[in-house]
């Protein structure tokens, strides 16, 4: 009889909604883990966020403060003094994917506050709902698969802070109050709006819920902006005033702005891009938060800083800002649905629900092309050679990098990002340190190819790239992806005005403008996943005012097997500075995908970088599929 008794207890526990919760918990931080772990393990970290922070963790738990990838003191840049406490976690795990597991296990953490929080005002099953939401409320999604900041903790401290002020849990409020603040800058704010909340509604204990918070979060934000992030920063002025230089020169100004015409303050939050900003918000709950502006008006300072900035990144869901925001909205959710619960029908009550697990799903599907997006996993089968690369730079190695191997080279004393070298606003201020020994670039990505796309810097950038690598050699490089060292290796381009005398008939002529002249390839036979070395001389008719890439096609009749888009003379002599004249001599390393045995062929054809567009080619041999696509040389995969 004991036994069965003891059987229905285990099985009315595991039935139970606080069970249920945290199995939904684990779940949810098993998913994130796999999805996470996918894109770390594909590159999908595209930003310097994420290898800011490393780098800056793996510097303190060496005792340096400095981060060479922004050139910055760490808390001169954020007052992000939390990060003092998973300083121990991270100097026994010295790695970026240390910094992403916590901000899951943060992000988990918060989902259980809200359903204990919603537990005690709507009941158990309900609650189970709003936290599942919660999990799946699309700006929460963008913020996980967005780099990491410690921001990201603050959900839930800000649940565990209004926890402990609705039960009255003095010292617990302080204690986590505490922890909100050394976050960042602006959780201050929050812990004001609590003070504030108290005075207002806490009769008879006003002094001690109201008073304490109120001067606490008061001194805490003027001393941390005021003093700290000025004495450690070496910016004259925080960097991010500028972000509200339309309301002031000066945080004072800002303020005293706001104060003396709120109607300006109304005309820039009411715009058509806030609106529909809120209206992202505020939609998959059902838009039920408005029911509770009481709730909403303690994050009114972290709202008014998203509103009032001239940053778009801050007028949208897809990065970490929002997180600040969620429990706020969750929160005023959970409320609202209380007031419904207790002064309405039932049926009223779950019509709402309803309307929210609607409104969500519905939020849900419309972005899920932007959630796979937001992965950015590299889907071009060269990852292991990226690994290979990155493992062949040592940690002492002084390094320069594309963003998206920045966070895997983070845990080192100093890094650089690429974009620094080419990009204008880094111009003139970045001098690179004469220590830098390394470079791992993809001559092939995003911001590179961007800030190339326009005509009038080309010449410029190229510049700059050119200067930078004056004295540096290729020591691998797969296809666009290429690690260099300085005084080693060999060239990638090597440019001359004299050379040997071009061929009877070249093997190909693009357009007008200039010629292959020789190709040869180390290898017509080839292994599946390796590299083909190849060879090209180029020569130049004419000063050329264009940009070129060339395609390469890997096909086996009119099977299309890989296609590889390459741009000529890789940024370090593209085609727009070539002079007439020119014989331009290129390697490159194209790659084989895992392929059956058998005969291939490899075909070029090649792109006006402006118009994006094939342009016609001419050759003298009896190879040309058509006046667009030439067939190069055949290949026999073993």
């Amino acid at each position: 009889m004991h036994d069965v008794t003891r059987l229905k207890s285990s099985l009315k526990l595991f039935r139970s909604p606080n069970f249920i919760a945290l199995i939904i918990c684990l779940i949810a931080f098993c998913v994130w883990g796999e999805v996470l772990i996918t894109k770390y393990a594909n590159f999908g970290y595209g930003d310097w966020d994420l290898a800011f922070f490393s780098q800056a963790m793996w510097n303190l738990s060496h005792g340096n403060p400095y981060v060479t990838l922004f050139d910055t003191n760490f808390f001169g840049n954020h007052a992000n003094f939390i990060a003092l406490f998973i300083l121990p976690l991270f100097y026994l795990f010295p790695h970026p994917f240390t910094l992403i597991v916590t901000k899951l296990l943060f992000f988990v953490g918060s989902a259980f506050l809200l359903f204990r929080i919603a537990q005690k005002q709507i009941r158990s099953w309900p609650a189970l709902v709003v936290m599942g939401l919660y999990l799946i409320y699309p700006p929460n999604v963008f913020a996980m698969l967005y780099e990491f900041d410690f921001e990201a903790l603050a959900p839930f401290f800000i649940f565990l802070l209004f926890l402990t002020y609705q039960e009255k849990w003095f010292l617990g409020f302080i204690a986590t109050a505490v922890a909100l603040i050394l976050i960042k800058e602006n959780m201050p704010l929050i812990v004001i709006m609590f003070g504030i909340h108290a005075l207002i509604t806490r009769k008879g204990e006003r002094v001690r819920w109201g008073g304490v918070p109120l001067i606490m979060g008061a001194a805490a934000f003027y001393f941390i902006t005021a003093k700290v992030i000025p004495a450690l920063s070496s910016a004259p002025k925080n960097i991010y005033l500028s972000s509200y230089s339309h309301l002031g020169n000066s945080l004072s100004g800002v303020i005293l702005t706001l104060l003396s015409n709120p109607l300006k303050a109304i005309q820039d939050i009411l715009t058509p891009v806030n609106l529909n900003y809120l209206s992202q918000l505020f939609l998959p709950v059902f838009f039920t938060a408005f029911l509770s502006p009481q709730i909403l008006l303690l994050s009114a300072p972290i709202f008014m800083q998203h509103l009032l900035s001239s940053v778009p990144q801050q007028h949208t869901i897809f990065y970490n800002y929002v997180f600040t925001l969620a429990p706020f909205i969750f929160l005023a959710a959970v409320n609202s649905l209380k007031l419904i619960l207790n002064h309405s029908r039932r049926a009223f009550f779950y019509f709402f629900i309803l309307g929210m697990i609607i409104s969500s799903f519905y939020e849900v599907n419309n972005y899920k092309y932007l959630f796979a997006q937001r992965l950015d996993i590299k889907k071009d089968n060269l990852n292991p050679y990226r690994w290979q690369f990155a493992d062949l730079i040592a940690r002492e190695d002084s390094t320069v990098a594309s963003f998206e191997f920045l966070a895997p080279l983070s845990p080192r004393k100093n890094l650089y990002s690429f974009h620094k070298v080419y990009w204008d606003p880094f111009v003139g201020h970045f001098h690179a340190p004469a220590h830098i020994s390394a470079a791992l670039v993809d001559f092939q990505e995003r911001w590179l190819q961007d800030s190339f796309g326009y005509a009038a810097s080309q010449p410029e950038v190229v510049k700059r790239i050119q200067d930078f690598f004056q004295d540096w050699g290729a020591v691998a490089s797969a296809e666009n992806i290429v690690l260099l060292k300085k005084g080693e290796g060999t060239k990638l381009v090597a440019v001359t005005n004299e050379g040997p005398e071009p061929k009877a008939y070249p093997v190909l002529t693009v357009g007008n403008d200039f010629s292959l002249v020789s190709f040869e390839s180390a290898a017509a036979k080839a292994q599946p996943n390796d590299l083909i070395p190849m060879t090209f001389v180029w020569q130049s008719h004419a000063d050329i005012q264009k940009n070129y890439m060339v395609v390469f096609f890997l096909r086996d009749n009119n099977a299309l097997f890989r296609r590889c888009i390459h741009t000529i003379g890789y940024m370090l002599y593209p085609t727009i500075v070539w002079k007439e004249g020119d014989l331009v001599m290129e390697r490159f390393n194209l790659f084989v995908p895992l392929l059956k045995p058998g005969e291939y062929t490899i075909e070029v054809g090649f792109i006006d970088a402006n118009t994006k567009e094939l342009v016609a080619i001419s050759s003298a041999r009896p190879l040309a599929l058509n006046k667009k696509i030439h067939q190069l040389t055949k290949l026999v995969i073993l």
